[in-house]
């Protein structure tokens, strides 16, 4: 079991959000073109498929695998048959390999692990018979990366609102509290954080600022959040970009995505925030969106800096920042908050009893798919406009429309039989109203609308594939 109920104080301190207050200030009236919903839904599309074609069969890794499934699994981007799976097995594979120990010192390895597991609607507490949850268990084991290991375990652990299990060998106990102060303990003179030394580094910083946003309602935490993003602002470029901290680093992708992350996890419009609009010397104005794009390339992959040429890992990082732009434009959670609340959409459709995975993703309904003689049916409107198709509802018939390129399908509530193109065809259950919802026959829809269909029995699954 993946989840249980949350210690009195971890309560506390998640409700502690609910008081929080966005740190925007009034927006300008800027907003480039960059921001137009089509165009960054057309930059992910094109940046998913050079991922996916250039990866081809994902692993665990920090290049070539975790953060290429976190970022196409929260796009709500279609996936080739198999790719997730290919992931999965691949993680299993590694963990029995190396006998449920990933590192012995980067305690990310596990952390990353879990956010790309979870995205896919995956249990970390059991990967090959491993708890990669209760690997996060041991602060100082956690601790020996530094501020990371703390920074990614609490991304980790709140993606699901997962509970850590108590460690009998740990001598000191990781709680959500421990790894909070863990982070801020590591603030520097000024704000902002660094992995060492005393200058703040913008990636660091950023990604301190992804882990704290869910507990922005704490006051020593809304203090440092403050702090870092005035330093952001003070070190970002007129170009709108960001870069290491180092004097001789230049304008990086990896840097501006974790900016981009910083502010949509905290609400923050990266597109319209007064902060963060640049102007140059001859007047234009940028914004990290705008800056983001100077690194694209054609085929959808991103450079690293300016003067260089494809890179993987920038642009598995783009990808996540185009995601968490995109959500934050829809008002979706954070492409880091994947809890399976109300709010959710992700692990919600994993968690039902009889679940439906639409090309590698777990749909999710109003009403719960339900089994009736061995059928399973879904909400009509869903599963039609899931596939693809648009549907209409004749309320005085109690019929049942849903029109594709090439299909027409019509289900009467009750009726034993349907219609494909004006041409009866029987069914084994037909369609009927729960709870004030249609319901229909999902293996009939789908495969009226040239999906193929299967069932995992093991795990309760109707598989459609659409490609």
């Amino acid at each position: 079991m993946k989840r249980s109920r949350m210690s009195k104080m971890t309560a506390c301190l998640l409700a502690a959000t609910l008081s929080f207050v966005s740190t925007a200030l009034p927006v300008t009236a800027y907003a480039n073109e960059t921001s137009n919903v089509s165009q960054i839904r057309k930059a992910i599309e094109d940046t998913g498929l050079y991922l996916i074609k250039a990866i081809g069969a994902p692993i665990h890794s920090m290049v070539g695998g975790d953060w290429t499934v976190l970022g196409l699994a929260r796009s709500e981007m279609k996936t080739p048959e198999g790719f997730v799976d290919t992931f999965y097995n691949n993680a299993e594979a590694v963990l029995k390999e190396k006998k449920g120990e990933l590192s012995r010192n980067k305690y990310s390895e596990y952390s990353r692990l879990i956010l790309a597991l979870t995205a896919t609607g995956k249990d970390p507490a059991d990967v090959a018979g491993y708890n990669l949850i209760e690997k996060l268990s041991d602060l100082q084991l956690v601790e020996k990366q530094g501020i990371n290991g703390s920074i990614y375990a609490l991304l980790a652990l709140d993606s699901n609102r997962y509970i850590l299990p108590k460690s009998s060998t740990a001598s000191v106990q990781t709680t959500r509290e421990l790894l909070i102060d863990s982070i801020l303990k590591r603030e520097l003179a000024g704000g902002g954080f660094s992995l060492s030394g005393t200058i703040p580094d913008p990636d660091v910083t950023a990604a301190a600022l992804q882990a704290l946003s869910t507990y922005a309602g704490m006051e020593d935490v809304k203090t440092a959040i403050d702090r870092s993003l005035s330093f952001l602002s003070a070190v970002q470029t007129d170009a709108g970009g960001f870069s290491g901290w180092s004097a001789d680093s230049m304008e990086n992708t990896e840097s501006i995505v974790q900016v981009i992350l910083a502010l949509t996890s905290l609400g923050i419009d990266p597109t319209k925030d007064n902060r963060f609009i640049k102007t140059d010397s001859k007047g234009k104005k940028s914004s990290p969106i705008d800056a983001l794009k100077a690194f694209r390339l054609p085929d959808g992959s991103y450079k690293h800096v300016l003067s260089g040429g494809p890179d993987l890992m920038a642009t598995e990082q783009a990808l996540l920042a185009l995601v968490s732009y995109q959500r934050y434009s829809a008002d979706k959670s954070s492409i880091f908050d994947m809890d399976d609340s109300p709010v959710s959409d992700v692990s919600k459709g994993a968690g039902y009893e009889y679940k439906i995975l639409l090309d590698g993703r777990y749909l999710t309904f109003d009403q719960p798919p339900v089994n009736r003689s061995g059928r399973i049916l879904v909400p009509m409107r869903a599963i039609f406009e899931a596939l693809g198709a648009n549907v209409d509802w004749d309320k005085d018939n109690r019929k049942v429309t849903g029109t594709a390129k090439k299909s027409k399908i019509q289900l009467v509530i009750g009726d034993s039989t349907a219609y494909i193109n004006d041409k009866p065809v029987p069914l084994d259950v037909p369609a009927l109203i729960e709870n004030g919802r249609t319901l229909v026959p999902v293996r009939f829809i789908s495969e009226s609308l040239d999906a193929e269909v299967d069932w995992d029995g093991n795990k309760k699954t109707v598989v459609i594939i659409t490609e």
